[in-house]
């Protein structure tokens, strides 16, 4: 135990340390145990290595002692810690370890452990076991490499993040390394995590930058990265047509706005201009649109039964002249149109081969709010589908689950919230052996 003279001084800063001053009072006893295993490796104090033959690593299974050593074993420029680890199991137990800071006089946790194992050496003093109070700082990574030649004075460029082993990440401090590597730091500054630009961009005097970046973790532990950001020319040509693709309800008169076209470009303003291209012979939809500067309008009066959907090719051209070819595709929506027949089976024959087994109604979706109701020829009852949303399942049978025989039914199709839309119609139910 260490002799420790209690001034007031010292008082302070035991306190301020927030720690107990006490050179940990380990003992074990070898002839107790059974089992051994060895373990070579280096002290990491806050990310530097142990220079003091003082610091201390202890190995602990299940909250118990199981072995202790300094690190006190010169190879080189680096101090090794020689540890022998007892049990009396001869594998599988885990081993947590905690090392002693004599500097600090503070005793911590080992980020990692072991599994014990009898007669195990893990580490050597060319590739060591690390006992670390910290998780190393493994990258140092931006947001964006990229500039733009319109990037002004005082702008926010990047945003920078620390990543230590565990990929995660570390509340950290930039500032720049100011070396060769760095020769363009004088160019930008540095605020929390965020990266700014000290003078305005201008892609003809430089096309590119060099800093160097220092992150500095709340620990103390540090990583350096050097980076090359590329000022990147806004006379790029656009890349997509956005709200792609457009629908149109059916039966809408001809000049209704269909869709506002959009142009992804990399340049932040910029014109755009739209025009069909193409050959009718190859590109016939083209001629169901116009274009009016960036809206797409109809020229015809749409026909779902006709035609479900329309491919046009366009082409988006910026102010300095790159452009984009695209396919445009425009969906025409159905509607309900009441006084024509409704788009389901006359003929169904329920006999569990797939064809014809159920009454499909065409886009049935359209009918939520709609009831559906079954007759036979007596104008008897004999099925009804109440709930909203009928889904094409009904397979020939009763109320009660029965197949219903042979013969012809009628429907009645009918809009719950308004009984003047409906549709009449009758299907034949074919069972081979109900007559």
């Amino acid at each position: 135990m260490r002799s420790i003279k209690f001034t007031v001084i010292s008082l302070l800063l035991i306190f301020s340390k927030g720690l107990t001053a006490q050179v940990p009072n380990w003992v074990l006893n070898p002839a107790d145990y059974q089992y051994t295993m060895s373990v070579i490796g280096l002290g990491v104090f806050d990310c530097n290595s142990s220079l003091d033959p003082d610091d201390k690593v202890a190995a602990f299974i299940n909250g118990s002692l199981a072995g202790f050593a300094n690190f006190n074993t010169v190879v080189g420029s680096e101090s090794f810690a020689y540890l022998t680890i007892y049990s009396n199991v001869p594998s599988g137990q885990v081993i947590v370890y905690k090392l002693y800071d004599a500097s600090a006089d503070q005793l911590v946790d080992a980020k990692f452990g072991s599994v014990f194992q009898q007669n195990a050496s893990v580490g050597t003093s060319v590739a060591p076991f690390k006992f670390k109070t910290d998780y190393s700082l493994e990258s140092l990574v931006m947001s964006t490499d990229t500039l733009f030649d319109y990037t002004m004075a005082g702008d926010t460029i990047s945003t920078f993040a620390l990543f230590n082993e565990l990929m995660l990440e570390e509340v950290a401090n930039y500032t720049f390394v100011n070396d060769q590597t760095g020769s363009d730091n004088i160019s930008f500054s540095t605020i929390n995590e965020f990266l700014i630009i000290e003078d305005n961009v201008d892609i003809i005097t430089q096309d590119s930058y060099n800093i160097h970046v220092r992150a500095t973790s709340v620990s103390g532990c540090t990583y350096n990265q050097s980076f090359v950001l590329i000022v990147f020319n806004t006379n790029v040509p656009p890349t997509d047509i956005i709200e792609n693709p457009a629908s149109i309800e059916e039966n809408e008169p001809i000049g209704t706005f269909v869709g506002l076209m959009q142009a992804v470009d990399l340049t932040p303003i910029d014109y755009h201009t739209f025009e069909f291209v193409g050959s009718s012979t190859d590109w016939p939809d083209n001629d169901a649109f116009s274009i009016n500067y960036d809206e797409l309008l109809s020229t015809e009066v749409f026909d779902y039964e006709t035609q479900k959907d329309y491919i046009l090719q366009i082409k988006v051209t910026d102010v300095t002249g790159n452009f984009y070819i695209d396919t445009f595709t425009v969906l025409i929506n159905d509607l309900i149109e009441q006084g024509q027949e409704l788009k389901a089976p006359n003929y169904m024959s329920p006999n569990g081969d797939g064809v014809n087994d159920f009454f499909v109604i065409e886009n049935v979706e359209l009918y939520f709010n709609y009831g559906l109701y079954f007759y036979n020829d007596n104008g008897n009852l004999v099925f009804e589908f109440t709930d909203t949303g009928y889904d094409n399942s009904w397979n020939g049978v009763s109320q009660n689950g029965k197949e219903l025989s042979s013969a012809t039914y009628y429907y009645y199709f009918v809009n719950k919230e308004n009984d003047q839309e409906f549709f009449k119609g009758k299907v034949f139910i074919e069972r081979a052996d109900k007559y």
